[in-house]
């Protein structure tokens, strides 16, 4: 990316951007990729706490049912419905 240093360079690109886009469209587009951005960050941020959140359990503690034994058997009557 050493040809965004040039001040040329960034210009030509930016008038690449109007003629694809027209101008009239420019301010659309920047701002459906401003909320794009804004959605994405939160997603982000919200994985980023739930991934947190279960590195924070207890040390030696397993969150899968067939880790501590908790699961269903396959021949359980509570896994069919009952008609």
């Amino acid at each position: 990316m050493n040809f965004l240093r040039h001040p040329g360079m960034i210009l030509v690109l930016v008038l690449i951007v109007i003629l694809l886009f027209g101008s009239k469209r420019l301010p659309d587009v920047a701002k459906s990729v401003g909320q794009s951005m804004k959605i994405f960050k939160k997603e982000v941020h919200e994985l980023r706490d739930e991934d947190s959140a279960s590195t924070t359990d207890a040390p030696g503690t397993s969150t899968t049912a067939s880790a501590t034994g908790t699961g269903v058997s396959a021949g359980s009557d509570d896994a069919a419905p009952k008609v």
